[in-house]
Parts: C-alpha cells; structure tokens; sequence
C-alpha cells in the first residue's frame, strides 16, 4: 500500500506541519525497474535491475524529473525512500542533487535493508527559479556483481515566502493551527465487483463487448467475460472508462485474482490514454484527472474480483495560467521555458496569436532569437486556462563609440541628444 499511497499524494497537493513551519508537497516520483514503470513526466538512464520496488542508478546514471517553477518558493527540502539492490548491508552510494544545472546538495545511501534509503536534502532557493532536478548516482560499490543507488520514490517540498501558514498569511486557516489534528478529505468511490456480473460478456476463452454501468461512471471492455470467480478482459481488448457529465476521475484500483498475472505487469503490454499506471502485487492502480472517456489496452488477459472507482463530483476547478520564463531582453537568444504543476498539456504560439489546442504543443524549452510574444495555455482534462503572454525583445549591442557611429549612419541617426 505504501507505492499507492505515494501516488495519491502525486494528484493533489497535500499541507504538512513540521513545528510551526508548513510546507506544500511540490512533486513526487516513484520509481519500478523491473517494469520501467515511473511517475509520469519523471524519467531515469538507470537500467532497472528487477527490482519492483525501486530504480537502481548505477554510477554515472541519474533520475530526472519535470520540468519544476519554484518562484513561489523560498526553501525546499527533497527525501528519498528506496532499498539497496541485492539488500547488501555494505553496499554504498553518493547521490547528487541539481535543479537547472546547479549542485545543491547530495545524500549518501549506505544500509541495505528494505526502505532504508532515508534523509534528505536542504534548499534555500536562489538563482534560477525554474528547471529540472537531476539525481546523479556516483562512488557505488557493493559486494555483489551489481552497483547503483535503489531509489524508490522521491518527494520535493517547499515552504513558500511570506509566511509560514498555509498560502503564506499571518493567520492559521481555522483546522490547521500546529496541534490540531488535520482534516481528511474522502472523495467518493464506486465498486464494480465481478460477483454481479458473473452471466455477463462471453464465450470463455474469447469474451465479447460489455459494458458496465454506474450513474456516475461506465466500463466497458471489448472482450469482457464474468464467471463464478472472476472476472476476465481477455488479451488485446481495449477498456473504456467513460464519467457521467460533471464527473470528475482522479484514481481507479483494480485488484486482481493473483500477484503473478501478466496483464499489467509485463513492460509494454498495457497503455492507458491518460493518466499513469502503477501495480504492487495483485493491486493496479492507476492515476490522473479526467472529465473525458479514456481507454487502457492490454495485450495479454486481465483477471480481477473488484473495480473502484474514485471521483470528484462538480464543476471542475479552474485551470492556473502555465509559466513563461527566460530572458525579457536578450542579444542573440534566450530559452524559453513553460511549465505548469499539474496540467495536461501545454500549448502555445510565438506570433502573438491566442493559443489553442491546435496550436503547438509543448514539449521542451526552445530557442528564440528574435523578437516575439510567446502566449501559452494550459489544460486539464477538458478545462483550459486564461492565456498566459510574456513579450521577448532582441536588443542591440553596442561595445565602442566607433561601433555606435557606424549604428547611427547605417540607420540615418545624425545625432543622440
């Protein structure tokens, strides 16, 4: 449960007191090896190792997560869970922390035992407010034949400027003054459980569309077959998941029959249109925010006994304009950043015009080199932002009186007054 429990925290933005000093989660990434499976928008050059539970960077690989605007923010602290690989009590490895280039810190792992990785590493933010972080594994040894740090998730939080308080105000929000215990939001959940569909879909072995159906959310598969013990989506089917109209799904946990099926656990087998996917034993998790229908293939047979569904219900919160960062004036170029905390996608234009979801889709920062309005947008699910606009201006350089004359003859100037 704890692999699942770190990928709720990734959905929503959850307060945490530490003493009188509060702190916002700004981004989680959990990590499996074996599968290649990671929070969306994190990636790794470690090659895995087998582990379930964790990545392993060797010396010279690292994990990089998204891109992360931290202007808000005056200190941000980054703790680590994990294991060793092999669970070699002498195994050891350095790990150094980036954000945008700069060092800011490492974190040696030294025990072997299941979530021992443990510490972590003090910010104050300055300098470049915007960027990625980099997790470099270096000085890896071990008595065994494999080397590398085992990360299993990766937790950044920050403490914004302007006071320690939620939303940085001088008075406690009525719940969360240090001591009191916090509010726990539930959000409501429907169960689909394959005793109720036992006669459904069909023939055994083949399955056939079926669809079933809940006021508040649909699933269908194209190969659905329910018996007296399970429920199957037989191989290279497709499952539509479908909200009713003001439904909002942000989780869906579907337990298998046993913990060494191949339907999600196999790399590549299965792809979800949206959101991200996870698994822990017999437990599939995945995780997103949607008000549209999306579909999961699986190339190879889902069993399962229970469906649950978790959702939001209303109108759907509004979407925060994305970020626009790089140099307002610049001589030959400068590199444009966009970067929002939860969105979707993000597109946007250079020629000055209203972005739309036509418009070209972010996916890097790019270079300009000339003067332009960068607009962009945001989006989540089917909701999209306000524009967000940020005007760059290519200026002229001027280094000697001899190179300003020259300027001013070229352009007609006769005089600077």
């Amino acid at each position: 449960m704890r692999k699942l429990k770190l990928f709720l925290s990734l959905l929503m933005v959850m307060i945490v007191s530490v003493g009188n000093v509060w702190a916002d989660e700004i981004a989680s990434g959990t990590f499996n090896g074996k599968n290649s499976i990671y929070t969306e928008g994190w990636s790794t050059t470690g090659t895995g190792k087998g582990r379930t539970d964790c990545i392993i960077i060797g010396s010279g690989e690292n994990i990089t997560s998204p891109s992360i605007d931290l202007s808000d923010y005056e200190s941000i602290s980054i703790s680590f869970t994990g294991r060793r690989y092999g669970q070699l009590s002498n195994s050891k490895a350095t790990v150094a922390v980036a954000f945008a280039g700069s060092n800011i810190g490492s974190i040696d792992i030294t025990n072997g035992s299941v979530g021992a990785v443990s510490g972590s590493v003090d910010w104050t933010v300055e300098g470049t407010k915007s960027g990625t972080f980099v997790f470099t594994c270096s000085n890896a040894t071990s008595a065994g034949s494999t080397h590398g740090a085992g990360i299993g998730s990766i937790t950044i939080t920050g403490v914004k400027a302007g006071g320690d308080e939620p939303g940085g105000g001088d008075e406690p929000t009525p719940g969360d003054e240090p001591g009191d215990e916090p509010s726990v939001v539930t959000n409501p959940t429907v169960t689909f459980d394959y005793a109720d569909y036992k006669t459904k879909g069909g023939p055994s072995g083949t399955g056939s569309s079926y669809t079933m159906v809940n006021e508040k959310v649909s699933i269908g598969d194209s190969k659905f077959f329910g018996n007296n013990s399970q429920a199957h989506f037989y191989a290279n089917g497709v499952t539509t998941i479908t909200p009713a109209a003001g439904v909002t799904i942000t989780k869906i946990v579907l337990t298998a029959t046993s913990s060494d099926y191949n339907g999600y656990q196999s790399s590549g087998t299965v792809t979800a249109s949206k959101g991200s996917l996870s698994h822990e034993g017999a437990v599939v998790t995945w995780t997103g925010s949607t008000d549209e229908a999306f579909t999961i293939s699986h190339n190879k047979q889902i069993r399962w006994t229970t469906i649950v569904v978790t959702y939001e219900e209303g109108e759907a919160p509004a979407v925060a304009k994305p970020t626009i960062s790089g140099d307002a004036n610049f001589v030959t170029s400068t590199t444009v950043t966009i970067s929002h905390a939860d969105a979707d996608h993000i597109y946007y234009t250079t020629n000055g015009d209203a972005p739309t979801t036509s418009s070209t889709l972010y996916s890097e920062p790019f270079e300009l080199n000339a003067t332009a309005t960068v607009k962009a947008i945001a989006v989540k699910g089917s909701n999209a932002s306000d524009v967000a606009s940020k005007e760059f201006t290519k200026v002229v350089s001027y280094t000697t009186i001899a190179d300003i004359y020259s300027k001013m003859s070229k352009e007609g100037i006769q005089a600077i007054v």
